[in-house]
Formats: structure tokens, C-alpha cells, sequence
């Protein structure tokens, strides 16, 4: 990762490093990606994106999710493939559950 991308991930809450920094460095990538997109990406986006194997999209971003660090959404349109996105709570910045 280069310097920018680590400043990126820098920004990222605390909980969140945390729960990355356990992961392997194909979800760190996917992540950042997720972050700094501009709208849901599909697996065959972030595949393009990141220039990783879609096989390893496909495993870090179910390493994610089961991390509650990203979130599966419907694509648009009939026959769209699943979006992926940061999880709403984390984009927040703030704890899951909370009283607004």
C-alpha cells in the first residue's frame, strides 16, 4: 500500500483499524477501495480496481463482511450483481445501535 493509501486508512476509526488490522492485506485494499469510491461497487468492479483475482475479492470482501465492516446491497436493475459498500455504522464513525 502506498503512503496515500496508508493515510486513508489512517482516517478510519480506531475499531476499524483494529478489526483490519487482523485481516490480510487483500481486505485492506478492498476496503480502501470501498472507502474512497464515489458509489457501491460489485465484486467484478473491485476485482478491476484493486487488479486482484476475483477470487480474492470474493474471500476478502466475506472476511469483511463477517467483520460487519462492509455491507452486500442489490444491484440496480434486474440481472445486476450485488453492490458492495462500507457498512453503514462505520461510515458514521460511530457505534452500531446508537441512540441518535
Amino acid at each position: 500500500m502506498s503512503d496515500a493509501d496508508s493515510l486513508a486508512l489512517a482516517t478510519a476509526p480506531e475499531d476499524v483499524r483494529d478489526r483490519l488490522d487482523d485481516l490480510p492485506l487483500s481486505c485492506r485494499l478492498v476496503y480502501l477501495t470501498l472507502m474512497t469510491a464515489e458509489a457501491p461497487l460489485s465484486a467484478p468492479e473491485l476485482s478491476e480496481a484493486t487488479v486482484s483475482a476475483s477470487s480474492t475479492v470474493r474471500h476478502a470482501l466475506q472476511d469483511l463482511a463477517d467483520a460487519d465492516l462492509v455491507e452486500r446491497r442489490p444491484g440496480f436493475g434486474s440481472g445486476s450483481p450485488n453492490v458492495w459498500t462500507i457498512a453503514r455504522d462505520e461510515r458514521q464513525n460511530g457505534p452500531k445501535n446508537a441512540d441518535l
